[in-house]
């Protein structure tokens, strides 16, 4: 099978980084696989594998990038036999993907990797008002649609009669018998975890007011983003720059997970929630509002705590917390366990992106 895929990920163009790693993860489910990727700047192309090959379409403004998307993805579905075209989001990269293959008789998957028609998402900014409207018309021409989580199946059901599959991100089960040495960023004492992009829906200056109001506990947050310098900033004004700290991108979370007490998503909406799943393979305890996996697979009072999205919520549930830090470690138990049902090997996780792409065939 062979499989045009399109996205807006310049970093799948990074050999070994995690978005390249995962293309050629999907490539080794299927005979060829390329990625046309749509933005600003000079057109480019790497060889990730044998099989798979990134493209960056370039050009000299957003709307640029999506036209010279089309034409790649066209030059290589006339240059090639092409059995699949796949957009990695039911947007405009769905939309440009959808044009591209017109005339050509290719089905079309479109990938859904967060939580697009849930409120929080679509009222965030009037930008998404337009983009909900173009995935709903996208949704329709679409042959099959993958989704992250069951979070979202439901809506999309009401938009498509197209199969869905639901294909989680894949995540290797830990080793348990790894014993990780505290981090040298890690301070002493109490410590709160946020690993997340620094972005607004990740609402990490919500973390931040709430530690500002317990005394003794420290915030780490790894991770980048376009909000460091603004919550640095936010870190200062409440007083906490002195144990809020920023330890950047890490390659592995797992010494984190293992030295923190407890871990924090407050985002907005998450499609899946990776570092969420792997603070619960760690055995880490979790406080989430309710957002991808959190409330979905996991459950409040179960297996995690659920909060509201302010810092008063967020702050009375960490001082629960650092009260009854037994009960917390209980609820850790049971979402390690249900976590690690949901991992599974690279060869499975090949077999089920290729059957969702085959059914795209079916249709």
């Amino acid at each position: 099978m062979n499989v045009v895929m399109t996205s807006t990920d310049a970093l799948i163009l990074q050999k070994g980084s995690p978005s390249a790693e995962r293309m050629v993860l999907y490539g080794k489910s299927i005979e060829t696989l390329f990625i046309v990727i749509a933005g600003v700047g000079k057109r480019e192309e790497t060889q990730l594998s044998d099989n798979v090959r990134a493209i960056f379409a370039g050009g000299s403004s957003k709307r640029d990038g999506f036209s010279n998307m089309v034409m790649e993805c066209r030059r290589i579905i006339e240059s090639a036999t092409v059995d699949v075209i796949s957009a990695q989001d039911p947007f405009f990269v769905g939309l440009a993907t959808h044009t591209a293959r017109r005339g050509y008789n290719i089905p079309l998957q479109i990938q859904i990797h967060s939580d697009i028609f849930s409120l929080a998402y679509m009222f965030e900014k009037p930008r998404r008002i337009i983009e909900i409207l173009v995935s709903l018309f996208v949704l329709q021409k679409a042959s099959c649609v993958r989704l992250v989580s069951e979070r979202t199946r439901k809506a999309v059901r009401m938009i498509t009669k197209a199969p869905v599959s639901v294909l989680p991100i894949q995540v290797a089960r830990q080793d348990a018998s790894l014993v990780h040495a505290r981090p040298a960023e890690f301070p002493e004492g109490n410590v709160v975890l946020v690993a997340s992009r620094l972005m607004p829906e990740k609402k990490i200056d919500t973390v931040i007011d709430a530690v500002a109001g317990i005394p003794h506990i420290s915030l780490v947050i790894a991770g980048d983003g376009a909000q460091k310098d603004a919550l640095q900033r936010r870190a200062h004004k409440k007083g906490v720059a002195d144990r809020v700290h920023f330890v950047g991108w890490q390659k592995s979370l797992a010494p984190l997970f293992a030295h923190a007490n407890v871990f924090v998503q407050m985002s907005r909406y998450e499609g899946f929630g990776m570092s969420l799943l792997e603070s619960a393979l760690a055995g880490c305890p979790i406080i989430a509002t309710n957002a991808g996996l959190a409330g979905d697979i996991f459950q409040d009072k179960e297996h995690l705590t659920l909060v509201e999205r302010n810092a008063s919520s967020l702050r009375n549930a960490l001082t629960r917390h650092f009260s009854n830090e037994a009960e917390a470690k209980a609820r850790a138990q049971k979402a390690q366990t249900i976590a690690r049902g949901l991992c599974v090997s690279e060869d499975d996780y090949r077999e089920q992106h290729k059957k969702a792409l085959l059914t795209c065939l079916s249709t």
